[in-house]
């Protein structure tokens, strides 16, 4: 009989495994297939509270022209690394490999071709040049990168001034001078971004005397990354500690200027990767989020996902470039994907364009996209491997959306509204339509319209605002009315319960355990005694009171009012469930274990009613809630908001209090154990993490021998 269990066990067991594997096959295989096409994309994403929603779209920009030698007539580009304007509309080409500069024309034709780069009346070999930057005064500035310098041109290529490392205290004994992008502000500063340099742009004033360091990036570490740290720290030899890289900051790879001065700076890093940079060296850029207006410093300016290549490397998003154009729209290059993102002053994403994953085989993707210009309404970018420039041009419907949310964004409501009316005519879902027409709807103060507008725009800031307009004129018609149903229901509530009658006997009727636990939330020391030394608590009644917990929290993210909650794409309910109900038994096993080794009365039964019995007060906040977020516009003194405070805090002096009657503890030894058992819960959803991202990798390790097997 034995040998027939264990025989069926091992059978389960390997059945389980092989629909693991094949389920990771599949989608390595999907994801190859996937790849096997690269095409031309436009989209943009809706924003959702936190959420990022991939929405398709109609092009904003559409493909016009190749540009190469062959078309130009000239000997073919060798490696563009850079173009930038002038003040004229000339396009600058640093065709890094021929040593030379490509002027062309804002039509594309060619203007000149600048082969010789004069130096001391003898021809000058660039380098690896990285940077090209065009003064008001036609002045040609050249990042020599590999030559540690900067040629400052006149229009026909003779050097004027070289610029080398300045001396200075500012500058470290280490630094190395490797220029790859030049740009003069507003104020007249010249500023340079030199390769592995992480203490932010060189600054120069009008005389080209270095004056310091100007914006630089700043290391962001998440809750993981100092868990990691101190593990590490504990665990870790010093020979391991001396070997670990040190978590340095960025450093900027582009830089742009836009018509009021600000310079927009742009990194590859997960997370901020685009910085609006003020006269202090600041980061002044800032996105809606909700009904408040946050830091874009931890906001995700890439895709929310990323693609897996043939032996299951995740190609990890490059932004190199960027640029700005008169209407201050921001134009963000991702090299290693070919794609540029769009966004406004507000970090709406207008649209994401292009593609090719490194293979650009269409028009308009591109192998390494190296740089990008935009002039009148055109776009210019670079392919360092394919040698050309490829020139796309603003659609009719892109057109009308960038004019619609100008107009928005300068507050000309009127102008917007029919913009944002053809624009729905085009795509009928446009988020940024509808938040437009909510905002020219309430500048009309047709509330009603702005409501609904909003609601289908996602915007619940301008929602809020409107709904408030309405509850206040509803408010002051009929306040008398609502005045006296609430006297009048008040008067029965009291008539009711002071009328003799068999309340009391139909009360004795009730199951005991129900009124134990309603009385936890008047008399939690009494109740927490009784369940100690006369067991009359109930498992059963408190398992009803966590699920009605459960089910109360998902209730809160499902039906509560739009103000408050957004619906979400796709709500997980088992994420809902360890939030809830797993953050409750967590916490149950590891107070149990903790004071266990301290000496407490307590059983783990004890302690599971108990806590339980404290989550009623959560759950009548839960129902609340939903009542009020129909009712209640929010801000930061809301009495939603305060409701919560007072739930919260009601809840953990009910725990307080039962807590020290079942474990026979005094305050600060209850304390004591509180705080270990909340480390206690920290470290057991640490081992769960690190268990949960070794089965994937386990997962994935026979599944790229699986794939690797199918490729030989």
């Amino acid at each position: 009989m034995f040998i027939k269990t264990k025989q069926k066990i091992k059978c389960i067991v390997a059945f389980l495994f092989c629909i693991i594997i094949v389920s990771s096959v599949s989608i390595t295989v999907a994801a190859q297939e996937e790849l096997q096409s690269p095409a031309y994309t436009n989209y943009y994403y809706e924003i959702r509270g936190d959420e990022k929603i991939l929405v398709e779209d109609r092009p904003v920009y559409g493909f016009e022209t190749v540009i190469d030698g062959n078309s130009l007539k000239i000997d073919g580009f060798f490696h563009v690394n850079d173009m930038c304007d002038s003040k004229n509309g000339d396009i600058y080409v640093l065709d890094s490999g021929n040593s030379r500069v490509v002027v062309l024309n804002s039509d594309g034709t060619l203007n000149r071709v600048i082969s010789d780069i004069i130096l001391n009346g003898e021809k000058c070999e660039l380098k690896e040049p990285q940077g090209i930057f065009v003064s008001d005064n036609n002045e040609i500035f050249i990042s020599d990168t590999e030559g540690e310098r900067i040629l400052i041109c006149d229009d026909n290529g003779v050097v004027n001034k070289t610029m080398t490392v300045p001396k200075s205290d500012l500058i470290p004994d280490d630094f190395k001078f490797n220029p790859i992008s030049v740009l003069i502000d507003n104020s007249g500063y010249l500023n340079v971004l030199t390769r592995g340099s992480y203490y932010g742009a060189m600054l120069y004033d009008e005389e080209y005397e270095f004056v310091g360091f100007f914006g630089a990036n700043s290391v962001q570490g998440t809750v993981l990354d100092n868990i990691t740290a101190l593990f590490n720290s504990i665990f870790e030899t010093n020979k391991k500690k001396a070997q670990r890289v040190r978590k340095i900051p960025y450093q900027f790879y582009d830089f742009d200027c836009d018509k009021t001065g600000f310079i927009y700076t742009i990194s590859p890093t997960e997370k901020g990767q685009i910085k609006k940079i003020n006269l202090k060296g600041s980061n002044v850029l800032r996105l809606k989020k909700g009904l408040s207006v946050v830091s874009a410093e931890s906001y995700n300016f890439a895709d929310t996902s990323t693609y897996v290549d043939e032996a299951g490397h995740k190609l990890k998003h490059a932004f190199s470039k960027i640029a700005v154009d008169e209407n201050g729209y921001v134009y963000a290059l991702d090299s290693a994907y070919g794609q540029v993102y769009v966004y406004d002053d507000s970090c709406n994403v207008i649209t994401v364009f292009g593609g090719g994953l490194g293979r650009g085989d269409r028009n308009a993707t591109f192998v390494t996209a190296s740089s990008i210009v935009v002039v009148n309404g055109k776009i210019w970018i670079s392919d360092y491997e394919k040698n050309s420039i490829t020139v796309l041009s603003k659609t009719e419907y892109g057109d009308l959306v960038m004019k619609a949310q100008n107009e928005t964004v300068l507050g000309n409501f009127d102008a917007a509204e029919s913009l944002w009316g053809e624009v729905l005519k085009y795509n009928s879902n446009h988020q940024l339509a509808y938040r437009g027409l909510g905002l020219a709807a309430i500048n009309k103060r047709d509330y009603d319209a702005a409501m609904k507008y909003s609601k289908m725009g996602y915007d619940q800031e301008t929602y809020a605002a409107a709904y408030g307009q309405v509850m206040n004129k509803f408010l002051n018609k009929h306040l008398w009315w609502i005045l006296l149903i609430i006297v009048v229901l008040l008067v029965f509530v009291v008539v009711w319960f002071s009328r003799p009658s068999k309340r009391d006997e139909y009360a004795v009727k009730k199951t005991n355990q129900v009124v134990t636990a309603l009385k936890m939330c008047v008399h939690p020391i009494e109740v927490a005694g009784n369940i100690r030394t006369k067991q009359s608590g109930s498992v059963i009644v408190a398992t009803v009171i966590l699920a009605l917990y459960y089910l109360s929290s998902v209730s809160v993210k499902t039906w509560s009012g739009f103000m408050y909650t957004l619906p979400a794409q796709d709500f997980n309910l088992l994420y809902t469930l360890l939030g809830s109900v797993g953050i409750v038994i967590l916490w149950v096993l590891c107070h149990w274990g903790v004071s266990t080794i301290f000496s407490g009365k307590g059983s783990f039964k004890a302690i599971y009613i108990v806590t339980c019995y404290c989550l009623i007060p959560l759950i009548v906040y839960n129902v609340l809630f939903i009542a009020l977020s129909y009712i209640v516009v929010p801000s930061s003194t809301s009495f939603v908001d305060i409701l919560s405070t007072i739930a919260y805090l009601y809840v953990a002096i009910m725990l307080v209090s039962a807590l020290i009657n079942i474990q026979e503890y005094g305050l600060a030894k209850l304390s004591g154990v509180v705080v270990l058992s909340v480390a206690g819960m920290v470290g057991v959803a640490f081992l769960l993490f690190m268990t949960f991202i070794l089965g994937q990798n386990f997962v994935s390790f026979f599944a790229n021998i699986i794939s690797e097997g199918m490729y030989r």
